[in-house]
């Protein structure tokens, strides 16, 4: 009697060779580890230890082929969309170092970390990673630049400053010069390794009619001092409306202008002897209306150049009591 192989083993057989087939013509398809590309990073992680924050980061780094065929890299993503990462499309031939050139800019105080994530075609690295790590720290400085305060004759007003230092900063001494009626307080608010913040808290009160220049002074260890300039403003028989120029953001080039009026509530009459600022980019004129206790004043800007502009226009008059009026004129030129 004659067995016939069954139908299953037949395609079990036939399965096995084609398999066998496939693995060879693979094996032969595949580069070897001795046959490939080989990418080498030696110093994929770039500590930067400290640097202050608001400023740009950058790092090149270099991947190195150690293998025998050409290397190819991309940049396949990053950890974040404020990480950029470049690297040429070219190849990187067999011995050859080619580089990725990362940078960010950091906008927060604290530790940073920062990851680039690189494909190749390394059969033993198809993707590599990047990484950048250290501590943003804040730097000596502090806002409002320039504090200003308007108040009617004994209104109390406040204004708040923040203070940042850098790590291990500490404040020895906080004090108001130069204008009666100021005082301040200082609280710390944070104090790691990213730094020291602290907050002002400015308190006046409006005892006499003019203005006056003073200072908030922020006394460190080691001789380090903050110079806050402050001005206070009293009105009295003269009401300036608005009480400032404020142009906010201005095109680089625009022509801007703003008008402001002075006016007495007793309805008496005044001169302003003349006005100034010590800012170039500042021009100040000022002509008096029908009426002979109102004046206008008008604030134009230079808008040439990109930047902050924060100034302030002194008006000189003859009113007993209110010789000298401060405006403040804030723009940014963009």
């Amino acid at each position: 009697m004659t067995h016939r192989p069954k139908h299953w083993l037949l395609a079990l057989l036939v399965m096995i060779s084609v398999s066998i087939i496939a693995d060879r013509r693979r094996a032969v398809a595949e580069p070897t580890p001795a046959d490939a590309p080989r990418a080498e990073v030696t110093d994929p992680v770039f500590d930067f230890d400290a640097v202050e924050f608001g400023q740009l980061v950058a790092w090149r780094f270099a991947v190195r082929n150690a293998g025998t065929k050409p290397l190819r890299v991309q940049v396949d993503r990053t950890s974040c969309r404020c990480v950029a990462a470049l690297f040429s499309r070219d190849p990187i031939q067999a011995g050859a170092t080619g580089y990725v050139d990362v940078s960010f800019e950091i906008d927060t105080p604290g530790e940073v970390r920062s990851l680039v994530f690189l494909k190749t075609n390394d059969p033993l690295a198809p993707e590599i990673t990047l990484a950048m790590h250290g501590w943003a720290v804040f730097g000596l400085g502090w806002e409002p630049k320039r504090v200003a305060f308007h108040a009617s004759l004994g209104e109390r007003v406040t204004r708040s400053v923040r203070l940042t230092a850098p790590p291990g900063s500490e404040v020895r001494r906080v004090g108001a010069e130069g204008a009666e009626g100021l005082a301040v307080q200082c609280e710390k608010t944070r104090d790691d390794r990213a730094g020291v913040v602290c907050d002002l808290r400015l308190t006046y009160c409006a005892l006499r009619p003019g203005t006056g220049e003073a200072k908030v002074v922020v006394q460190f260890a080691g001789g380090v001092a903050v110079e806050v300039p402050v001005t206070c403003t009293v009105q009295g028989d003269l009401c300036l409306r608005p009480p400032r120029a404020f142009f906010g953001f201005v095109p680089k080039g625009t022509p801007s202008r703003r008008e402001l009026t002075i006016t007495s509530a007793s309805q008496k009459a005044f001169t302003v002897m003349r006005v100034e600022s010590a800012d170039p980019k500042v021009n100040v004129r000022a002509e008096r209306t029908r009426r002979a206790w109102e004046w206008r004043v008008v604030v134009q800007l230079a808008t040439s150049e990109h930047g902050r502009i924060d100034a302030f226009a002194r008006i000189i008059t003859n009113a007993q009591g209110e010789e000298t009026l401060s405006i403040p004129v804030t723009a940014h030129v963009d």
